[in-house]
């Protein structure tokens, strides 16, 4: 019965007013673009029903054509439209996590009414079809308190400071921060939190799974003039950066390796060369960031950094380490 009456509120949004209209061939397959599974005579049987308690009209052309009387009252048909659940429900599978919490408690019933409107369509199938994976290893994410990340995200809502107490990585106490927050960030499933500590004015980036304790203050946070979280999310700043130096980076990389580069490029002035051994030469301008030197060393023996010489020391330096683990 829901499975119908859903199928009608659709059908109702599709009328116009007279004198324009709509035939049930278009509104068949408009409702089959929705995800339903109707057939034109299921259509004009449920057109017929709805004459009978909506003040619609149907001409006398062919082919026949359905529109809402021109005197009709206007209203609102409640409920969502099946793209519109559709993109709800994609939005509370990746970025709840995002959500502020007062946010996620006033969606929650939009996310319920989502799940029931694709229900009975093909297109509650897309949500199990569509998935968002690492680039890395799979690894399990770390747990974060529930009650700590409402605490943080209320702060940066309300502009208002973190009294905190937060475990830096490789130490075992726990150390008293006043926190001026500027934004969240989430990379690889992991939050940070974008903060400014007591009258310091460089931004700190604390991972919400080391906080032991947050509470928002009822006193106003500084600001950074023109910070943008949006920004410094895709500057070099979280790439780890290890000094402001650019890198020119010069590297012969095995087919396969160089594919993936290709594919991807570094850098938007990378370029590539064939080499008559099959392999590749690339050479692109990248910010010296410990990422950098992840990917080189992911690569294997099928990369070698030719430039710059100071580069090229340091990963095989760590490269040569590497194999003498293995020795004996």
């Amino acid at each position: 019965m829901l499975d119908a009456i859903h199928r009608q509120w659709q059908m109702l949004r599709y009328l116009p007013r007279y004198p324009q209209r709509i035939g049930t061939k278009e509104l068949t397959a408009r409702l089959t673009q929705d995800g339903y599974s109707v057939s034109m005579r299921t259509v004009q049987r449920d057109l017929q029903h709805l004459s009978e308690r909506f003040p619609l009209v149907c001409d006398e052309n062919r082919p026949r054509g359905w529109s809402f009387a021109l005197e009709a009252h206007g209203f609102e048909i409640p409920g969502l439209a099946t793209h519109e659940a559709v993109a709800l429900r994609l939005a509370q599978a990746f970025l709840e996590p995002l959500l502020p919490v007062a946010s996620r408690q006033r969606l929650t019933p939009h996310f319920r009414t989502a799940e029931e409107v694709l229900a009975p369509t093909t297109l509650g199938r897309w949500t199990k079809r569509v998935a968002v994976a690492s680039s890395g290893m799979r690894a399990e994410l770390p747990q974060v308190e529930p009650a700590l990340a409402d605490q943080i995200s209320e702060a940066l809502m309300a502009g208002v400071e973190i009294d905190a107490r937060y475990c830096r990585r490789g130490e075992r106490e726990a150390r008293s921060y006043r926190l001026h927050p500027l934004g969240l960030v989430y990379r690889d499933g992991v939050g940070y939190l974008l903060a400014m500590h007591g009258d310091y004015d460089d931004v700190l980036q604390l991972a919400l799974h080391r906080f032991v304790v947050a509470k928002a203050s009822e006193r106003p946070a500084r600001d950074k003039d023109g910070f943008d979280a949006q920004s410094y999310a895709q500057s070099d700043a979280m790439g780890y950066l290890l000094s402001d130096e650019p890198v020119a980076l010069e590297l012969v990389l095995d087919a396969l390796a160089g594919a993936r580069l290709v594919e991807v490029p570094i850098a938007p002035d990378q370029a590539v060369q064939d080499q008559a051994d099959g392999s590749l030469r690339l050479r692109a301008t990248v910010a010296d960031t410990r990422a950098l030197r992840t990917m080189l060393l992911g690569f294997g023996a099928h990369c070698e950094v030719v430039a710059p010489a100071w580069l090229r020391a340091e990963i095989a330096q760590t490269l040569g380490a590497a194999a003498g683990r293995y020795k004996g």
